[in-house]
């Protein structure tokens, strides 16, 4: 088989060269060996296998006399139509010279003396086959791996005009022209030959043919490919002109004449060359790191050109390949989106042939270069690395050689440099793998440590072979590995935590970029409803199944779509109760970015720069901070910290679904039935407008409904491009369900990398299906102004959400109604000064007073109408069913059918009775139920934001929730600090119920030692003072008692101070007493009852443990309170929340269960850990600081580590304190005193076993996240 194959590559080659020299060639026909005349004027043809057009599959044909091919017998008439035609009727048409021929005079008193005819032919010879190949694979951009299996021929030979008299008819111009469809089951070639071309349309008046005549009743020809439909119609250069003829002359090929065409899909693609202008291009999107080779077609190239290719603004050689084919290799580019691709034949002198390319963001795009076991090129000095790629990818032949290749990337200033920094293997076999020891690359010069992001890229050595400059890049890495020894040099052993300090400290100085950084949403719920502001994280989205191995206490995390004025964004994770997660609490949660992942535009600059600004802004120093080095994460949360929730305001939805049915910004529901194009909602914020297009059904159970649905949606913001998505037509697509347009454009969304894609002003689009099972049935779109609109076809009807930011209110009309928290002024007409509509079940008159009034101009439509026409589809006068019963007549429904499905929901009624579509129907429920999802989703959430406590980021804490009737208790300092009494604070409201504050207001500290110092020594003055003064008052109140005792006695009374107090137990004299830890004591009432204490001994403060502060209630991992704790039972792990399309995450949590000692013991044995420096260089899983020490600084009890079976859903498991003796835990209860223990136990945290995807740490630290490739 490979055999073979070189042989047709071998053949190819040299069909090219022939076709190179004799390109100055008119076009000669293919040979018909054993043609079939047709019958006049056409023939039905069935073929026997199937053909693609337009992305329908067809197994018969009509063959006209009249220059055409259609899909249809009813195409047999010939009209004079002017193609793409906006009304009817609209055939589907493969048409080489569409124009009125005759095979016979029109007076046939003599036969015509010459051999005109027209013949078609199903060619099945192998020969004619593998030709047929060869040159598709050579004029045709992205054939290579087609094979011809079938094709279809049909020739029009000496044809001329109609309205030849036998008398002229000899000496009449004739045509000859051909046409040939050619597939493999999937794919569909067509390729035209104009042999000869001398007539253009028809007679003039007195008869006589003119070669480049044409009037009013003899148009001239048309060259066309119509998709019928209304789906599209792509034509011929000089179509429809005087200048058809040129046709035979100019372009085509490497063969003059002829020209090729991929006709499989809704966009048609030319293939050769021509002359109007335009770049067909393969592959049309890349990554940002360039490398892949991309051919160009477009103008008839000749050897002799100077080529040239500018990709946005950096310019390459290009390659010339033959007359219709060039190559260019996609440099390194600093943007992302689509960006002008020019070709220039002059040596860049001039660029006249422009098209755009599209660039994917780093990570969305597969890499070329695999980086084998991740955690492992993330260490500072690994022992040996691993790298793999596909040879064959890279280049066919199995004897090149490649070179192996470090580059790095670096900021500084206004510029943004990639640069080579060292090849690590040169003129190594292309056998796809390779290995090599790093400490044999270092780098050890200072300039090394201005790049420590980059990438490998694998490329094919120089000399070795000439026909593929493609190169394969791995995706960024950071270069610690590579810089180490110059870092050493610099900074000495501990240069990671010297360059964390530097940066630290660099950025406490500048943190203005943080001001306007969004707030988070509070809840995973909000965040995943607010789709328009907030986009899900690609290392942590719950909806697409990632472990979120960076992340680990996290099962969602989202990004903000669009940055700030200086580029910067934030990261919000959420844990398995769905609540943020501040960095306060955890090196694992959420943190604002400098430079967005996503970067801002205009790009190309410093810390705007798509991924790679984000690296150097964010990733490296995280690096540097948590992961090269141990006791400095708490650095890099303090400059990187979480916007708080408290201020998050969330956006307003408002829908239309069904048949069709609205639910306005303020929650109105009705129904409105017009027939046209209509303002679903504008708004003079950022001059939003999205219009919708309703029409009648088809293809429905009941003909001829009087219903409409939404059938397409068309939208635009300022300066955004016009965005429009329409339902494809039953059987017009067979990839497709939707098709989408951008300034009229089609745009695909195929390929993994062009699932979300980029355009002007921040507008993106994104198929939010898989790659793997993609209709393309489901997208969203994106607005700069945080305006998000999904789209999604329901059984041949658009289901649409909107969703639109705070900033939108006061400012919306149109169907979706004025968002101002007033449902009953939702339904008013256009005019201004009209009266809303209240009644929203009156549909007769919501639709005559309201619905119609928002009726689109054609001068403010924003649809395209190429082949539409806007009167055809406004109907001003459509009067639609307005109430059920009347649905009811002739009916074959019953309601009982009905009721079953649809119960009581009015909307689900009106639809399965217009239509008799119980899937439609279905779908209206389902609408619903979506809707109410999204309003439960966005409601607000009360909370108190963190606690109000010097040096909270030093605390330890247990919780981490801070909404209403949450709970976080004080355990503890990390070391360097102390802790001034714990505490337990509770997020309560005032009296109204709306403003929220911890309780108590006051209480723990974390102080440094000095501060801790200052303070003992003011206690301890204080105390000397008090106790002077306690004693003066001790002294004069035992003389008082004495004295007062002696005249008692004196008066003949035996009753003693203590009788007096028993006898009144409800009273207590507090005016002596002193503060000691846990409460007041009387100091008379100590003094005084020493034997009663030997019974009944009383209980000191100090002895309480954290757990009795809160009233024996314990804090569970997500925050909240857990009531009814078992003693000795053990904790069960929270399951990880599930979703599906019906529903958002439904938070569950199980309860967990430890007797208060353990857990007292447990703490104690957490505080009394030290912390352990070392690196990640020298361990084996990645782990998260212990509380205790520096390394843990504003950690809770969830950062412990995760077992590796628990890794989908991580919450910590507390250690097992089985083994230890009930005196054991009763002495390290005991031990555990406001936070401060004594000595540890000498346990060791449990281990994680290290996995591919994370880096090695020390056991004794908890796991820490990895800001790496997945978090880019």
């Amino acid at each position: 088989m490979a055999y073979s194959v070189q042989l047709i590559l071998v053949f190819a080659a040299t069909l090219a060269i022939f076709h190179t020299c004799e390109s100055q060639a008119t076009a000669n026909l293919y040979e018909s060996s054993s043609g079939t005349d047709i019958v006049e004027p056409g023939s039905n043809v069935d073929l026997g296998f199937t053909i693609t057009y337009y992305g329908r599959k067809y197994t018969s044909l009509y063959v006209s006399q009249n220059g055409y091919i259609a899909t249809s017998p009813d195409a047999s008439v010939f009209e004079y139509i002017t193609w793409p035609n906006p009304g009817n009727p609209d055939y589907t048409l493969i048409a080489p010279y569409y124009a009125e021929v005759t095979l016979r005079p029109v007076i046939r008193s003599k036969p015509p003396s010459i051999p005109l005819y027209v013949k078609y032919e199903i060619v099945s010879q192998e020969a004619k086959l593998n030709n047929f190949t060869l040159e598709i694979e050579e004029n045709v951009l992205a054939a290579d791996g087609f094979r011809a299996t079938n094709a279809f021929m049909v020739t029009w030979s000496d044809v001329t005009f109609s309205g030849v008299a036998w008398q002229t008819f000899a000496d009449a111009p004739k045509n000859t022209f051909q046409a040939v469809l050619v597939t493999d089951g999937t794919r569909t070639f067509a390729i035209f030959n104009y042999h000869e071309l001398t007539w253009t349309g028809g007679p003039n008046a007195d008869g006589k043919a003119e070669q480049n005549y044409t009037n009013a009743d003899f148009p001239p020809a048309q060259a066309v490919f119509n998709a019928g439909n209304r789906m599209g119609t792509y034509t011929l250069p000089y179509s429809n002109t005087s200048n058809i003829i040129q046709l035979e002359t100019s372009g085509g090929s490497s063969m003059r004449g002829r020209y090729f065409f991929d006709i499989s899909d809704d966009i048609i693609k030319a293939g050769g060359c021509h002359d109007n202008g335009k770049l067909e291009i393969s592959p049309s999107f890349g990554g940002m790191l360039g490398g892949n080779v991309v051919e160009i077609s477009g103008p008839c190239f000749e050897e002799t050109d100077n080529i040239w290719c500018r990709f946005d603004d950096v310019q390459v050689v290009g390659t010339y390949v033959n007359r219709a084919m060039i190559q260019c290799v996609v440099p390194i580019l600093k943007a992302r989106g689509r960006i002008e691709l020019a070709v220039s034949t002059d040596g860049g002198s001039s660029y006249g042939y422009k098209t755009t390319y599209t660039v994917g963001l780093l990570g969305h795009i597969p890499d070329g270069v695999l980086l084998t076991d991740k955690q492992e090129w993330m260490k500072t000095d690994p022992q040996n690395l691993y790298l793999t790629w596909s040879p064959s990818e890279l280049i066919r032949s199995s004897n090149a050689l490649v070179n192996i290749e470090i580059y790095g990337y670096k900021e500084d200033g206004n510029s943004v440099t990639w640069q080579k920094l060292r090849a690590i293997g040169e003129r190594e076999p292309n056998s796809g793998q390779f290995n090599f020891q790093p400490s044999t690359v270092q780098c050890n010069s200072n300039d090394c440590l201005e790049y420590l992001v980059g990438a490998i890229q694998v490329s094919v050595a120089d000399g070795s072979i000439t026909d593929s400059p493609r190169r394969l890049w791995s995706p960024v890495l950071a270069l610690g590995w590579f810089i180490r020894q110059a870092a050493i040099t610099k900074y000495k052993n501990n240069w990671a935590s010297q360059m964390c300090t530097e940066w630290s400290v660099k950025e406490e100085n500048d943190k203005t970029w943080f001001d306007d950084v969004p707030t988070c949403p509070c809840t995973v719920n909000q965040s995943m409803a607010d789709f328009g502001r907030w986009q899900p994280d690609v290392g942590c989205n719950i909806n697409a199944g990632s472990e979120c191995r960076y992340h680990p206490n996290a099962v969602h995390c989202v990004r903000s779509v669009v940055g700030t004025s200086q580029g910067a964004g934030s990261q919000c994770c959420y844990n398995g109760n769905g609540e943020i997660m501040y960095a306060t609490d955890s090196f694992n949660g959420s943190t604002a970015d400098r430079s967005l992942e996503w970067g801002q535009s205009p790009f190309r600059q410093p810390k705007l720069v798509p991924a790679l600004s984000h690296w150097v802004q964010d990733v490296i120093p995280y690096y540097y901070c948590c992961l090269w080095s141990t006791e400095n994460c708490v650095n890099y949360m303090r400059v990187r910290p979480t916007k708080a929730c408290g201020s998050y305001e969330a956006p307003k939805p408002a829908m239309t679904y069904g048949d069709p049915h609205f639910i306005t910004f303020d929650g109105k529901k009705y129904t409105f039935n017009g027939l046209g194009e209509f303002v679903l909602f504008q708004s003079t914020q950022s001059d939003f407008v999205l219009q919708g297009r309703f029409e009648q059904p088809t293809n429905l159970p009941f003909d001829n409904v009087n219903a409409t649905v939404v059938t397409s949606v068309a939208m635009k913001e300022t300066n955004s491009p016009v965005i429009e998505i329409r339902v494809n037509p039953d059987g017009a697509d067979w990839k497709r369900k939707l098709t989408v347009l951008v300034d009229g454009q089609h745009v695909h969304f195929d390929e993994p990398g062009l699932m979300w894609q980029d355009f002007q002003d921040v507008v993106a689009i994104i198929n939010n299906e898989s790659p793997t099972a993609n209709e393309q049935t489901n997208f969203t779109v994106l607005f700069k102004s945080g305006v998000g609109i999904q789209v999604a076809n329901i059984d041949k009807l658009l289901n649409i959400i909107t969703m639109v930011p705070p900033n939108f209110k006061d400012t919306t009309s149109g169907l979706f109604g004025n968002w101002d928290e007033d449902a009953s002024n939702d339904l008013k007409a256009q005019s201004s000064g009209a009266s809303p509509v209240t009644n929203a079940d009156d549909i007769e008159t919501i639709h005559k007073s309201v619905g119609v009034t928002w009726r689109v101009s054609k001068s403010t439509s924003l649809f395209q109408y190429t082949t539409l026409n806007f009167e055809e589809l406004n109907v001003n006068n459509f009067e639609p069913h307005y109430n059920i019963p009347s649905l009811r007549m002739n009916m074959t429904l019953t309601d009982t059918v009905v009721m079953s499905l649809c119960g009581s929901n009015k909307q689900c009624q009106f639809d399965y009775y217009a239509t008799g579509d119980s899937a439609i129907a279905t779908a209206t429920l389902d609408a619903q139920e979506r809707y109410d999802q999204l309003v439960d989703s966005i409601k607000p959430v009360q909370v108190c934001g963190l606690l109000n406590i010097d040096n909270i980021d030093k605390s330890l804490k247990e919780g981490t929730s801070y909404n209403v009737g949450s709970r976080i208790k004080i355990i503890g300092c990390a070391d360097g600090y102390e802790l001034k009494t714990g505490a337990s604070y509770e997020c309560v409201t005032d009296d109204t119920g709306t403003i929220t504050r911890w309780s108590p207001t006051e209480g723990a500290k974390c102080l440094t030692t000095e501060e801790a110092k200052e303070l003992l020594a003011e206690a301890n003055t204080a105390s000397i003072a008090l106790g002077v003064i306690i004693a003066i008052i001790a002294v004069a109140v035992i003389v008082g008692l004495t004295v007062w005792w002696y005249r008692t006695r004196q008066s003949g009374s035996h009753r003693t101070p203590e009788v007096d107090l028993e006898d009144q137990p409800g009273e207590k004299d507090t005016t002596d007493e002193k503060e000691v830890e846990g409460g007041y004591e009387n100091v008379v009432e100590a003094e005084m009852m020493d034997e009663k204490a030997e019974h009944e001994p009383k209980e000191k403060a100090a002895d309480v443990t954290p757990t009795e502060i809160v009233d024996d209630s314990e804090i569970t991992p997500g925050g909240t309170e857990n009531e009814g704790y078992a003693k000795g039972e053990d904790e069960t792990v929270p399951e990880k929340p599930k979703t599906s399309s019906k529903s958002y995450l439904p938070w569950h949590k199980k309860k967990k269960d430890k007797s208060n000692k353990a857990v007292a013991a447990e703490k104690k044995d957490e505080l009394d850990e030290k912390p352990v420096e070392t690196s990640i260089d020298d361990v084996e899983a990645p782990a998260e600081p212990t509380p205790g020490g520096v390394t843990n600084v504003g950690f809770t009890k969830e950062d412990e580590e995760i077992p590796k079976h628990k890794k989908r859903f991580p919450w910590s498991k507390k250690k097992d304190k089985s083994h230890k003796s009930k005196k054991d835990e009763e002495h390290s209860a005991e031990q555990t005193h406001d936070g401060e223990g004594t000595e540890t136990t000498g346990e060791e945290p449990p281990s994680v076993e290290p996995t591919n995807d994370m880096p090695d740490q020390p056991e004794t630290t908890p796991e820490k996240p990895v800001k790496a490739e997945s978090d880019v």
